[in-house]
């Protein structure tokens, strides 16, 4: 660890604490990007540090670049025009923006831009949203102007039920921190969630948690029936869906459609499996046995595949070419592990064996 910085004065939290950040070659993040064969090229998995200060690595405000392709992008473009890549994480605190292009080498990246913002509440969904548009704002436009895609990361199991239709949210946010079991304790709520996920979800299952993201479902649904109607045809209705902080505001400010898409590693907790890229039987039964429809569970995508291109209304208030890709994110200390795992290897992927232990306002050991 080289390099001290001073975080709290930089984030006006207070006088300076002396905090230090891993070495990394020219403080670069070095990746691969892998060519396709497909009509199109490449396709990127972006992730932006946080700004909570639970993690010395989203201090550095690195971006996750994976092998990935994002459809209507090419990496290999013959063109010699810069391109930039957005990437927003959404802290426990605050949201920071990083933006990175490639390097002199072509074989690299590096970071042109950083930026961050505290919350106004950080359980409202309005601030998230704020904070996005208040970082945008402040980026200078050639960044904006030249963008090809756009990511945004979350804290994990940090949900809410919205209105798929109007974009309303519909139920508030139950953040990462929320256990079922702890908050209003005159309900029973929390106890009958707990009762189905210990019937369905197998021993040991990241589900189990009291603050997983199916336990929170189930609590809201014990709480007040999810809304679901059955329309002549026998397909459901979808009144009401669950999403993940990071792909709420994803959809809520930049996708030209409502398109509550997850990833692999939001949904993880609420019980997707990630070996076979599916929901699981188990949990499927979950849900029909206390009445709540699959169609309230978001799709998912692997991170950095393209989700859809941005709005009519983004391109216009934010200048971001209206052939930009929004594409699946990741959680906050899944960009760490990358991060650190990837930037210490000199590039690529982390190998199998490799270990990560985060510390910061909590602690993270992957």
């Amino acid at each position: 660890c080289t390099s001290p910085m001073n975080t709290s004065k930089t984030l006006g939290l207070g006088p300076p604490i002396r905090t230090c950040r891993p070495q990394f070659t020219s403080h670069k993040l070095l990746c691969t990007v892998s060519n396709c064969t497909s009509a199109t090229a490449g396709r990127m998995f972006i992730s932006a540090s946080s700004l909570s200060v639970r993690l010395l690595f989203f201090q550095l405000s690195l971006l996750l670049l994976a092998t990935a392709r994002v459809k209507g992008m090419s990496l290999s473009s013959t063109t010699s025009s810069t391109k930039y890549f957005i990437g927003f994480d959404l802290g426990t605190s605050g949201c920071r923006i990083s933006i990175i292009t490639k390097d002199n080498d072509d074989s690299t990246y590096k970071e042109v831009h950083s930026d961050a913002t505290l919350y106004t509440n950080y359980d409202d969904p309005s601030s998230w949203t704020s904070a996005i548009d208040i970082l945008l704002r402040q980026t200078p436009s050639q960044f904006l102007n030249k963008a090809k895609s756009i990511c945004v990361s979350g804290t994990s199991a940090s949900c809410l039920l919205v209105d798929p239709e109007t974009e309303v949210v519909s139920r508030s946010p139950k953040m990462y921190d929320y256990d079922i079991t702890h908050t209003h304790a005159t309900s029973d709520a929390g106890a009958k969630a707990k009762e189905c996920i210990d019937k369905f979800a197998p021993l040991n299952h990241a589900t189990r948690a009291n603050t997983s993201a199916l336990s929170k479902l189930l609590h809201y649904h014990y709480c007040s029936p999810i809304k679901s109607s059955k329309t002549t045809e026998g397909k459901s209705d979808k009144d009401e869906v669950l999403a993940h902080q990071s792909e709420y505001a994803a959809n809520l400010m930049f996708l030209s459609k409502p398109e509550y898409v997850s990833d692999w590693h939001n949904a993880l907790k609420l019980g997707y499996d990630v070996k076979e890229l599916k929901y699981p039987s188990w949990l499927k039964n979950c849900l029909a046995e206390v009445g709540i429809s699959e169609e309230v569970l978001p799709q998912v995508v692997a991170p950095g595949q393209s989700i859809g291109t941005i709005s009519k209304s983004c391109h216009e208030k934010y200048g971001i070419p209206e052939d930009a890709v929004v594409v699946g994110g990741t959680t906050d200390s899944n960009a760490a592990f990358v991060a650190a795992a990837v930037g210490g290897s000199g590039g690529g992927l982390p190998s199998y064996g490799t270990a990560v232990t985060s510390l910061g306002s909590t602690l993270a050991i992957k």
